[in-house]
This record gives structure tokens, C-alpha cells and sequence, in this order.
């Protein structure tokens, strides 16, 4: 196959397959870049929503934490005033 392509083209293969090895070598060192980078955008988006997460869940607990007070003193003035 090699020598019929020479001999049809007038071209060493040898070339050819150098190029297509190259840009093949290029593709993987781009996909690959593209991979890193995308796993750092979907790190950095985990991290940013588990600290809001973890925001809003310390709010919450506050907000829970105040209502509970409240009630526990309205009940006891409740009680106070019977």
C-alpha cells in the first residue's frame, strides 16, 4: 500500500503519516486542555454552591433558632399572666 501510494502520488507516505500523526498529536493535547479546564470550572461551581449552600443553611438555622426563642417567650409570658 505504501509503495502504490508512492508510486500514484509520487509522495512519500512515510510524510503523510508524520502529518496526520502531528495534527492527531495536536487534537489530544487540545482535548486534553479542554478536559482540565472544564474540571476546573465544575470545581469551582461545586465549591461556589456548597458555600452558598452552606450560607443559606446556617440562615435558616439562625432564622429557626430566633422564631424558637420567640415562642418560648411568648409562652412564657403566657404563662406568666395566668
Amino acid at each position: 500500500m505504501i509503495l502504490t501510494y508512492k508510486i500514484k502520488h509520487n509522495k512519500d507516505f512515510n510524510i503523510e503519516l508524520n502529518k496526520a500523526k502531528q495534527v492527531a498529536y495536536e487534537n489530544q493535547m487540545e482535548n486534553d486542555r479542554l478536559r482540565y479546564e472544564n474540571q476546573m470550572e465544575n470545581d469551582r461551581l461545586r465549591y461556589e454552591n456548597q458555600m452558598e449552600n452552606d450560607r443559606l443553611r446556617y440562615e435558616n438555622q439562625m432564622e429557626n433558632d430566633r422564631l424558637r426563642y420567640e415562642n418560648q417567650m411568648e409562652e412564657q409570658n403566657l404563662l406568666d399572666s395566668w
